[in-house]
């Protein structure tokens, strides 16, 4: 009897935890489908002042071969990046004995600007043995400009305190736990990240926070943070109009928005954390 596979493991991780109502859908396995889609919904691709950036979008395949295997994109109408800005394959390779592969963007400033503009990407099946997952299918990259950071800056042993919150303290808790953090650079090398644990007092998720350094001198809250209790979630602030000195890394307020779905009743609002320098 022919064995089939219901979505296969590339997809079993998008169905974990979800509500979706969704049909699920059954792929033949065995008779030689593989089932494509991306990592992630959203990408970023940082182009240095008066410079050139790059980005590799990883997409996951659910079989594994012998041979290098191509697969094809394309770019969706809606992107409204400007075309001499970046330049995008047709196609990608997922290397053989691999169930991953890139699709490899070269970005270049060509009148790019700090406020970011989008190019979609979109996977291509052939209907037959090349079959894209539905929620996987489209990638969004977000493209802008960011200004160079010297890469001793704001990096190093810090404290780390609690500004203004509310979802915290409600709970009888904070929003992060304090103390001495080390920063260090990444995940690009205009940003900083650190280690907190949300909600501590509740046994909230470890979770590495990032900065953003962005040109103008414009300090943001560089992700979203998932404090490990449904919907409750802290995100950049829209907003913000927290800055930095590239003289002076001493003090940092930052700023960010805590609870914007309003779970568990806390009212969402803007939240900020502190960070001071330690002494050497």
């Amino acid at each position: 009897m022919k064995k089939y596979l219901i979505l296969g493991a590339l997809a079993i991780t998008s169905l974990i935890g979800c509500d979706k109502d969704d049909e699920l859908r059954v792929f033949d396995a065995e008779g030689g489908q593989t089932l494509i889609g991306f990592v992630n919904e959203s990408e970023d691709l940082r182009i240095v002042e008066n410079g050139t950036g790059t980005l590799r979008i990883p997409v996951n395949v659910s079989t594994v071969s012998d041979q290098d295997r191509t697969f094809n994109i394309s770019l969706n109408d809606d992107s409204d990046a400007l075309e001499d800005s970046y330049d995008l394959p047709d196609t990608f390779t997922v290397p053989a004995g691999e169930y991953t592969g890139f699709i490899e963007i070269n970005g270049v400033d060509e009148d790019v600007e700090v406020d970011p503009r989008g190019i979609i990407i979109d996977l291509v099946g052939n209907g037959d043995d090349v079959v894209v997952e539905d929620d996987n299918s489209q990638v969004v990259v977000r493209v802008f400009q960011v200004c160079p950071v010297p890469e001793d800056y704001l990096v190093g042993s810090y404290s780390f305190e609690n500004g203004v919150t509310v979802t915290g303290p409600t709970f009888g808790d904070q929003n992060f736990n304090e103390g001495d953090v080390e920063i260090t650079i990444g995940p690009a090398e205009t940003q900083r990240t650190f280690t907190r644990q949300l909600l501590p007092a509740n046994g909230g998720n470890m979770q590495s926070v990032v900065i953003d350094l962005g040109c103008e001198s414009a300090l943001r809250f560089g992700t979203t943070l998932a404090t490990g209790f449904t919907n409750l979630i802290y995100v950049p602030n829209p907003n913000s109009t927290a800055t930095y000195d590239l003289d002076d890394d001493e003090e940092f307020t930052v700023d960010y928005i805590e609870n914007p779905n309003n779970a568990f009743a806390p009212t969402s609002g803007v939240a900020t954390f502190e960070i001071e320098k330690n002494d050497d």
